[in-house]
């Protein structure tokens, strides 16, 4: 999905708003994790999720790979933090 820059600054500005719900330190992205991103994707729309510092992983390439596995869109990168936002079937945010 395509987002145009109005959609993404609104985006941005729920995630804001929103804490951090998942982390992902040393260990690879598992199957386990992406269901758990999927999960919350469905339930809230626009999540963000943070990369620790002892983690090896370049961030935007985490992001985009997760953005793919999960078919959601890639909102933005804010140092270690990632935020993703794909539509629900129960439409939170009308974007």
């Amino acid at each position: 999905m395509i987002l145009s820059s109005k959609q993404i600054r609104h985006l941005k500005s729920i995630a804001m708003t929103q804490d951090v719900l998942f982390q992902v330190g040393k260990n690879e992205i598992s199957s386990g994790f992406i269901k758990m991103i999927d999960d919350a994707l469905e339930a809230r729309e626009v999540i963000k999720f943070r990369i620790l510092n002892n983690s090896s992983a370049n961030i935007r390439e985490v992001g985009l790979d997760v953005s793919i596995k999960t078919n959601s869109s890639l909102v933005q990168i804010v140092g270690h933090v990632i935020t993703l936002y794909r539509p629900s079937k129960k439409e939170i945010y009308k974007i």
